[in-house]
C-alpha cells in the first residue's frame, strides 16, 4: 500500500549533465525525504550485506 508516488523531470537542465542519476536523483531524494519525515514514516533499518566495490586503478573501462 504505497503512501506517496513521484515524478521527477527536469526540462532541458542546464549544469551539462542530462542523466537522471545526476540531475532528478537529488531532487528526487531530498523531496521524498522530507515527504516521508512530514507523514512520520519510519527509516528503513540499516543493511549491513551491503558489498561495496574496490576501487582498481588498473581496471580498464570498457563502454
Amino acid at each position: 500500500n504505497p503512501r506517496l508516488i513521484m515524478a521527477v523531470m527536469i526540462d532541458e537542465p542546464t549544469n551539462g549533465e542530462y542523466y537522471g542519476g545526476t540531475v532528478a536523483a537529488p531532487v528526487f531524494s531530498a523531496v521524498m525525504a522530507d515527504a516521508l519525515r512530514m507523514l512520520a514514516v519510519p527509516q528503513d533499518a540499516p543493511n549491513n550485506n551491503v558489498v561495496i566495490p574496490t576501487n582498481d586503478d588498473d581496471a580498464k573501462e570498457v563502454i
